[in-house]
């Protein structure tokens, strides 16, 4: 009885947990279209890495900083139902962040496609309503480059309640016409 009870409190503690610290996710990504994208919660507990290695997409998963996982990711060749850009859109203007904060340094040797790049992340920002983007565009280079660097924090809870709450609103409207 004794072992139910610690197991209860333990499954309540994480619950506590989920809710209250946030998900923190760091990525970057320099001019040789290498990223890297951190996902931690509660630093020593959970730990995600995604990153590219000579074109191969490597994903590793750590608890407690051992680490338990480490394979490459596969596209699969299932024919699933895609979302349209609109939908995805949707998507992503449902995920809320309380920190956003993303800094963008590039440059192409053609100043009009930096100039379009550069309206493309302005436009990308005010439509998905965030204000906290460096916007650092150069006009004026030699070499072509391209750097992303940004830290997201999120709640995981309310934000997979605002996507299924979205999901079921965006779905009765489609079985409703």
């Amino acid at each position: 009885m004794v072992l139910i009870w610690i197991l209860i409190s333990i499954f309540l503690t994480i619950l506590i947990l989920i809710t209250i610290v946030p998900l923190k996710i760091i990525f970057n990504s320099d001019e040789n279209l290498d990223f890297h994208i951190l996902v931690t919660w509660l630093n020593p507990l959970f730990k995600a890495s995604v990153q590219n290695k000579d074109t191969i997409i490597f994903l590793s998963v750590y608890l407690f900083n051992k680490k338990i996982l480490s394979k490459p990711v596969k596209a699969k060749n299932k024919k699933t139902k895609k979302l349209n850009n609109k939908n995805k859109l949707y998507y992503l203007q449902q995920v809320k962040p309380y920190y956003f904060n993303i800094d963008t340094s590039y440059g192409f040797k053609d100043p009009s496609i930096t100039g379009i790049i550069c309206g493309i992340i302005n436009s990308f920002a005010e439509l998905i309503d965030l204000r906290n983007i460096r916007n650092n565009p150069n006009f004026v280079t030699e070499n072509n480059y391209f750097n992303v660097n940004g830290i997201v924090k999120l709640h995981i809870v309310s934000t997979i309640i605002k996507l299924l709450s979205s999901y079921i609103k965006s779905h009765k409207v489609i079985y409703q016409k």
